[in-house]
């Protein structure tokens, strides 16, 4: 739907001196793409290397090449556990600092740097990203996690957000659950 700024409404206004309206449009549905978990609910027990997807994918006719960043977060009932940030150019991950609202340095999938929070860790070093091809609209970040004790018999919510290279948001969408079950003894 379009909405003008700064036009002036019949009985409300008798003279207008503004500057030209501006038109704004907003999309009533996703303006960045989809997203999905794959899979869409994982059971994983504590202390074990979990692998767990996030798949984007773009409206047509873009490609995933299109995306800017991709943020995805952890949530459990306590609020947020973890949220990072992959950076599509740099092919780089980050993590928010909850407390003070910024992110850390930035390292590529494959490095040995580790993002930790008091639930769960991030490894980088089993992290991918893989594009659906040179024009494919799809990227998967494959994150490899490792759930603490604390995190025993806790669901966490599986969010990501986007922005594309024109500045279209995605907000916060759903895209799957994680139950972390107390390691087996086998």
């Amino acid at each position: 739907f379009v909405v003008k700024y700064g036009v002036p409404v019949a009985g409300m206004m008798s003279t207008w001196n503004g500057p030209p309206p501006t038109t704004r449009i907003f999309a009533s549905g996703p303006t960045a793409g989809t997203v999905s978990g794959v899979p869409e609910e994982s059971l994983v027990e504590v202390r074990s290397d979990s692998p767990y997807g996030v798949e984007w994918t773009v409206p047509d006719p873009a490609n995933w090449r299109s995306l800017d960043t991709m943020d995805v977060r952890l949530i459990n009932d306590d609020g947020v556990a973890l949220e990072v940030q992959w950076d599509e150019a740099a092919n780089t991950f980050r993590v928010l600092n909850e407390q003070s609202g910024e992110y850390s340095a930035a390292f590529q999938p494959g490095s040995s740097k580790r993002f930790d929070s008091p639930d769960v860790t991030l490894l980088l070093r089993d992290t991918t990203v893989t594009g659906s091809g040179p024009d494919g609209p799809s990227v998967l970040l494959d994150l490899l996690l490792r759930f603490k004790q604390k995190a025993v018999n806790t669901s966490y919510r599986v969010e990501a957000r986007a922005i594309d290279d024109e500045g279209n948001v995605q907000d916060w969408t759903p895209a799957g659950t994680i139950v972390v079950l107390p390691r087996s003894h086998n």
